[in-house]
């Protein structure tokens, strides 16, 4: 039960890093104070946590709150109108479902039904999970590359970082999930 609760507090905070990557495409930082933006970045993960833990039957309200919580918390962290926040919230989940359900019929079409990866084979679903994570992950820096204007040929140091603590966290997750199980 606690690891249930472990993993979804990690795959959240995956899910705002790649948000907060997503935002960076289409807006820019208001200031460099950084307890200013980790409180920011923090508020965003504890609310969306709650949220998916309060309506986690309730799909359609679940995901407008987190499209408002979201576009509150990213107006706040760049120059943004909320206006522009809630459209960019919005195709930011319009991708996290579209990954979320390409993992979630890979999963299917591998175990056959959703009933058996919860039964027997948590470590795989596990696993599928994070990989939607990954999958995300790297949509969402093509999609920065792409729109963002910069370069794709060249990384900067800031993205290799990324790449380096991306495959390290799931890595640690999967080593997690190992143990735990």
């Amino acid at each position: 039960m606690l690891v249930n609760y472990i993993q979804s507090i990690m795959l959240t905070v995956l899910e705002i890093i790649c948000c907060k990557i997503f935002f960076e495409s289409f807006a820019e930082k208001r200031s460099e104070n950084n307890w200013r933006n980790c409180s920011i970045i923090l508020g965003t993960v504890i609310c969306g946590y709650i949220i998916a833990l309060l309506f986690y039957d309730q799909f359609v309200l679940k995901q407008m709150l987190a499209i408002v919580v979201i576009a509150l918390f990213m107006s706040f962290y760049f120059k943004i109108h909320l206006k522009k926040a809630i459209i960019v919230s919005l195709l930011f989940q319009a991708l996290l479902l579209s990954v979320d359900y390409f993992t979630l019929w890979l999963n299917v079409s591998l175990f056959h039904s959703v009933a058996e990866i919860n039964e027997s084979h948590f470590v795989g679903g596990s696993l599928i999970t994070v990989l939607a994570k990954i999958i995300l992950f790297l949509v969402v820096l093509l999609i920065r590359k792409k729109i963002g204007g910069e370069s794709s040929d060249v990384l900067r140091s800031t993205d290799w970082l990324r790449f380096i603590f991306f495959p390290l966290l799931a890595i640690f997750t999967v080593i997690a999930l190992f143990i735990t199980s």
